[in-house]
């Protein structure tokens, strides 16, 4: 049996504002690295919320070498509120 799925949207804001301040996309290590998650944790609100995030595959010579992930232009998430706070508090430091 599994821990139950709280309501807390933390992680996927952080990972929203992480990607706000990196226009040109970070792959799913680089988000884990700068927010803290756990790489799974990264990879699963991706896969959860596909009207946020855009995937793009940088190719190498024989397959993918890694996805970009972007923020879609105007996404906000389910307590944008939430966000808005964090927003101003991050322009605050």
């Amino acid at each position: 049996m599994g821990r139950p799925k709280s309501n807390d949207h933390t992680s996927l804001n952080k990972i929203i504002l992480t990607l706000s301040e990196a226009a040109e996309g970070l792959w799913i290590m680089e988000i884990s690295r700068r927010t803290k998650l756990n790489p799974n944790t990264v990879a699963y609100h991706v896969r959860q919320h596909p009207e946020l995030f855009t995937e793009m595959s940088v190719d190498g010579p024989k397959k993918a070498f890694f996805k970009l992930i972007r923020l879609r232009p105007g996404a906000t998430t389910k307590t944008g509120a939430m966000l808005t706070k964090i927003l101003k508090e991050h322009e605050g430091r």
